[in-house]
């Protein structure tokens, strides 16, 4: 079939595929309008399957690396993290598998496929679940590095989190519901519920990598001062992989959002690949952890290996409760530096101290006979 290239049918082409109906009726015949829609929406869906491919690599590296590197007593963190990748992995799959369904049946029927039938599409569900799989670890990541500061502060955090929670959850269920509720099935509610459930993720990503990337700087900047500029470099690392973990999902986010502001919706390109991108991006988080990068070894630590380069070496920052050897009340923030020479170096805040759950033998003499007096 022979299209011509004349200026209306480009225009009208153009508009068919940025707001996601047929080109207008002045444009070429009906089968003509729905092949050259049909092409755009298959560009679409191989788009999508390119990240399906991204997400499928790192699926499988992530799970290869946990399992060679497991370590002895984070082998519960390692099940967790085996079940999420699992969980997002299946998702994604689920997702990609339905969009290349509908455009295939789209193409033999020679009919457009719509953004929404109440009941059937599968992809509505499937990207409600993913965000809160995405925006769910980026919150938990937040609550654990900020365990270790002051009561007050970790409460107005916790709020501050649990409010985003909140919001993610009744956006979310108001889309999910809208695929099999009559009255919110309209485009009109449902895109815009839609777009506000977009706008959470957008806001949550924003707002909750500036935390962590803020808790990050100033630990890097406690050790830089304090031990030198060499022991901050885990830290500047973790922080590149939250940002750019981040900033995938933010690209995207934004530019959906604002081809909605402007009226124009990609028919094939938005939901379908927002959904492999927001399985990408806590999946970068994931790979880091299993190549030794960072670790999250319980609900109070995080672990960092540098790599090779420089010497071998290892950090662990361990954001830690009152023990049964804390000499102080309240929290206390601890980083521990292990060098391949066996030197062991540990830096406290400048106001408390803790020496960990060292055994009596290890205690020094002076330090365990003053254990009860207060500082």
């Amino acid at each position: 079939m022979h299209l011509t290239t004349s200026t209306p049918l480009v225009s009208s082409i153009m508009a068919s595929l940025l707001e996601g109906t047929p080109p207008s009726a002045n444009g070429p015949s009906d089968e003509s309008k729905i092949t050259t829609f049909l092409k755009f929406t298959t560009m679409g869906v191989i788009i999508s399957a390119i990240a399906y491919g991204v997400v499928f690599t790192l699926a499988v590296m992530s799970f290869h690396l946990l399992h060679k590197t497991s370590l002895d007593g984070k082998k519960r963190i390692h099940y967790l993290l085996f079940a999420y990748i699992v969980f997002m992995f299946i998702l994604s799959t689920v997702n990609i598998v339905a969009a290349i369904h509908m455009n295939l049946n789209a193409i033999v029927s020679q009919t457009l496929p719509k953004t929404l039938e109440v009941g059937k599409n599968v992809g509505a569900v499937v990207i409600v679940l993913v965000t809160w799989g995405s925006d769910g670890f980026l919150l938990w990541r937040a609550a654990v590095l900020y365990e270790g500061v002051s009561t007050a502060r970790r409460k107005i955090v916790n709020c501050f989190i649990g409010f985003l929670m909140v919001a993610q959850l009744v956006t979310g269920t108001m889309y999910f519901l809208s695929n099999f509720m009559d009255a919110l099935n309209p485009p009109r509610y449902s895109d815009s519920i839609f777009v506000a459930f977009a706008c959470t993720t957008l806001s949550i990503n924003w707002i909750i990598t500036g935390l962590v990337v803020g808790r990050l700087l100033h630990f890097r900047g406690k050790v830089s001062r304090s031990l030198g500029a060499d022991y901050g470099t885990p830290f500047g690392r973790i922080i590149t992989m939250c940002v750019e973990s981040a900033a995938l999902i933010i690209i995207f986010s934004t530019i959906f959002l604002v081809l909605n502001l402007m009226k124009k919706n990609p028919f094939s390109f938005s939901r379908i690949l927002l959904t492999n991108i927001y399985v990408i991006g806590p999946f970068l988080i994931l790979y880091r952890v299993a190549q030794g990068k960072a670790f999250l070894t319980s609900s109070n630590s995080f672990y960092s290996v540098p790599g090779n380069s420089g010497g071998q070496r290892s950090a662990t920052l361990q954001f830690n409760d009152r023990g049964r050897h804390t000499l102080s009340t309240g929290n206390s923030t601890k980083i521990e530096v292990n060098i391949s020479d066996e030197v062991h170096k540990d830096y406290y805040d400048h106001d408390r101290v803790e020496l960990g759950n060292l055994s009596n033998s290890q205690i020094p003499t002076p330090i365990k006979r003053d254990m009860d007096t207060p500082i």
